[in-house]
C-alpha cells in the first residue's frame, strides 16, 4: 500500500467514526449542550464539524510534520481539517460579534465598558486565528499542488 492509499484509510475511517458517533449517540436532530448559564442548540452537521476538524488536524499534522509535508494524501486531508476548523472558527467569532453589539450600543456614547472591550478584543483574537488557519491552508494547497505537479511531470521509466 503507497502512502495516499493509507492516508485515505485513515481519513474514511474517521469519517466513518463521525457517522458512527452521530447516528448510534444521537438520537435526535439536535443536541443541546447547557454550559453554565447558556445554553446551545447544535445541528447533527455542526456537531460533526465539531468532532471531524479539529481529530483530523490531530491526526495528520503530526504525520505532515513526519513526512516534511511532502505527501499529496496528508497534505489533501489536513487542508480538509483546517477548512472545518476554520468554519468553526468563523462560527465563533459571529456568534460573540452578534452579542458584543448589542452590548457596545447600550453604553453611554463616550463611556467604555471594560466587559465589551474584553469581548471585542477575543472577538479580534479569533479572527486573527482564522487568518492564520487561512493562510496556512493557503501555503500547504499551493505546497500539495507543486509536488503533484512534480510527481507528474517526471518521465515514468
Amino acid at each position: 500500500m503507497n502512502r495516499n492509499s493509507i492516508d485515505l484509510l485513515i481519513f474514511l475511517s474517521l469519517v466513518l467514526f463521525t457517522a458512527a458517533v452521530l447516528s448510534f449517540g444521537v438520537t435526535q436532530s439536535t443536541i443541546d449542550i447547557q454550559l453554565h448559564d447558556t445554553y446551545f442548540v447544535l445541528d447533527k452537521l455542526t456537531f460533526a464539524v465539531l468532532i471531524l476538524g479539529p481529530i483530523t488536524i490531530l491526526i495528520f499534522l503530526p504525520l505532515a510534520a513526519v513526512r516534511n509535508f511532502k505527501s499529496v494524501g496528508t497534505n489533501i486531508a489536513l487542508i480538509f481539517g483546517l477548512m472545518l476548523v476554520a468554519v468553526i472558527c468563523y462560527s465563533v467569532a459571529e456568534f460573540q460579534a452578534s452579542d458584543v453589539n448589542p452590548v457596545n450600543s447600550l453604553g453611554d456614547g463616550g463611556s467604555e465598558n471594560s466587559g465589551s472591550d474584553n469581548e471585542s478584543k477575543s472577538v479580534i483574537a479569533i479572527r486573527a486565528i482564522l487568518a492564520v488557519i487561512g493562510l496556512s491552508a493557503l501555503v500547504l494547497i499551493y505546497r500539495t499542488v507543486k509536488i503533484w505537479k512534480d510527481a507528474h511531470s517526471r518521465p515514468s521509466l
